[in-house]
């Protein structure tokens, strides 16, 4: 018996083997005319047709006329993925691993796609193949789901087993261009030993907190607050910042650094309770359409007062709140400008115009007002400067630093009269009119929001991490949040009742409020996702992603908001941004 070149049965055997491409020279010899597909294969046949034959297992392929066959098992082929470091929503590390079935769709065209997307000069395909080919889109859909859950939920076995409906949605398109499909049980794995260190923390810290006992004056006022009424909170903490004054000791904040973590929130609310108590917000400043709209920061869908800017300067884009001696003012950016209004006077605003070398697309995000001089800061312009007496003269400044940048955002004075904004991933603190180069700063992503208080600033990344600098060590940026998700939009600094804060909005369904220096955080919770923020000791706004509401909660209350107002809905035009005025 003359046997052929090709061994069908040794190709059914081998499991690394998925699909073989095969010369009919290779199958066929004088004596062996016809041969039968295996039950566990699919052949397609190419002869003299203009579309090659589809022959399923069991059936019989003849000689005549046939040039090539593709062999192609038509049963699961197992896959396995292991290793691959994924994010949840909250900043943990995880090590996802992943059990899936790849199957070659047995149909003519499916086959024909199949061929096309694998067989090479090598004419076979093996299940290493199909892994690597799968494995891009396999990742992303692991990275995003492990980004659209909390850790507590990606550790969870019933939320791993919603990945499949993820994972379903990233493998169509290759499942439509390749002819594979997904087959049999998709098991997917999350397993994240900082979680795990974490929630034994909490543990510990739950345990000591039912042993500890009252052994001291302040941890007697801790009990106290716990059983009385907000108000009398805010008494007992007031007692709290004299008796650390009298014994020469060290502020409220480290003496609450004192208790267990688990007793901390209650006392920093209360904090902040007493700052609402000091501080008031007059009103919410909105960018809506060519219109400033103001609303009350107790709530109410319609705003107070409407001020209804000219479109000299083009479309509305900003608010920030400015100074000009001893009185504030609203600085309203523009595409082509800045508006200066009084807030306590419906009058005409100043306007503030510069003249594009090209055609704008998009306006001034940020201005302020440090000396005698305005200056603004647009990503297609650079950084604009105005004389507050000229304001049809305007220069750009520090153009060498912008020029080329594709994002000049968020500038802002500090108090030692610097002015601070950033270029791409760079953050900038530049003294005007004097030769004093400028102090630069350098992030490893763009920049997409600053805050600057005293000696500290802190950026907000395109990557979702939160940097801080102290400008004492300026090589050194330390990291508040560490990167995953979606770019931190805005950062906003708190200080009421004694506790620096600081709120952040990354386009996940709550707000962040940290006590700067201390691992409390505080998260302000809405059904959907939220782009921006801005903050007062008394009211925390956001808006929400679609830029069409407005979420307000009080700042002792993060677990529900108090007011919800429909600004796109009422007047027919999305939020390009919001500020806080105070009174």
């Amino acid at each position: 018996m003359i046997s052929t070149a090709f061994n069908l049965d040794a190709f059914t055997r081998d499991e690394s083997l998925v699909a073989r491409l095969v010369p009919a020279a290779d199958l066929f010899s004088l004596l062996t005319r016809q041969f039968v597909v295996p039950p566990s294969c699919v052949a397609l046949v190419w002869g003299d047709a203009s579309h090659p034959a589809f022959v399923r297992g069991g059936q019989s392929i003849d000689s005549g006329g046939v040039r090539e066959v593709l062999f192609v098992k038509s049963m699961p082929i197992p896959v396995r993925f292991g290793d691959m470091v994924v994010a949840s929503r909250d900043g943990f590390e995880f090590k996802a691993a992943l059990n899936l079935s790849v199957q070659i769709v047995p149909e003519r065209t499916e086959l024909e796609l199949f061929r096309k997307s694998f067989i090479g000069s090598r004419n076979s395909v093996d299940a290493t193949a199909l892994g690597s080919h799968v494995e891009t889109a396999v990742r992303q859909a692991l990275a995003i789901f492990a980004n659209q859950n909390d850790a507590a939920s990606l550790a969870s076995t019933a939320t791993q087993q919603s990945f499949n409906a993820v994972l379903a949605e990233h493998f169509q398109p290759i499942g439509f261009s390749t002819g594979l499909t997904l087959a049999g049980d998709i098991r997917a794995t999350f397993q994240s030993p900082a979680f795990a260190d974490f929630q034994r923390d909490q543990q510990a810290a739950t345990r000591r907190a039912e042993r500890v006992t009252e052994e001291s004056k302040l941890r007697t006022i801790a009990a106290e607050a716990r059983k009385q009424h907000l108000d009398d909170l805010a008494a007992i903490l007031d007692r709290a910042q004299q008796t650390a004054k009298s014994s020469g000791g060290a502020g409220v904040i480290d003496l609450i650094r004192t208790f267990d973590v688990s007793r901390r929130g209650e006392l920093y609310r209360g904090l902040m309770s007493l700052g609402a108590n000091q501080c008031r917000t007059e009103a919410i400043l909105v960018v809506a359409g060519q219109e400033l709209l103001w609303f009350s920061p107790n709530g109410g869908e319609k705003p107070t007062r409407r001020d209804s800017l000219p479109s000299t300067l083009g479309p509305l884009r900003s608010i920030r709140i400015g100074q000009r001696g001893e009185q504030g003012v609203l600085l309203v950016g523009a595409r082509n400008g800045v508006f200066v209004l009084d807030p306590k006077v419906s009058a005409e605003p100043t306007s503030y115009s510069f003249t594009a070398p090209g055609t704008l697309r998009g306006g001034v995000n940020a201005a302020c007002i440090l000396g005698d001089s305005l200056y603004a800061s647009h990503s297609e312009a650079g950084l604009i400067r105005w004389r507050l007496a000229e304001p049809t003269t305007s220069q750009l400044v520090l153009s060498e630093s912008t020029r080329g940048a594709k994002a000049v955002r968020d500038v802002q004075p500090s108090g030692d009269g610097r002015l601070w904004f950033t270029v791409d991933s760079r953050v900038l603190g530049w003294r005007p009119d004097t030769e004093e180069a400028p102090i630069v700063l350098y992030a490893n992503a763009t920049i997409h929001s600053l805050f600057v208080e005293g000696r500290d600033v802190y950026a907000g990344l395109d990557s979702g991490a939160i940097v801080h600098w102290d400008l004492r060590d300026t090589e050194t940026a330390n990291v508040l949040q560490s990167p995953g998700g979606d770019a931190v939009h805005s950062l906003v600094g708190l200080a009421g009742g004694g506790a620096p804060r600081l709120l952040s909005a990354d386009k996940r369904t709550h707000l962040t409020l940290r006590v700067l220096g201390e691992s409390y955080h505080a998260e302000y919770r809405w059904k959907k996702p939220l782009r921006w923020a801005a903050g007062a000791d008394d009211v925390i706004v956001a808006v929400d992603d679609l830029r069409d509401s407005l979420v307000l909660w009080r700042p002792d209350v993060p677990e529900e908001p108090t007011a919800t107002i429909p600004v796109a809905r009422a007047h027919g035009h999305a939020i390009q941004d919001i500020a806080l005025l105070p009174m």
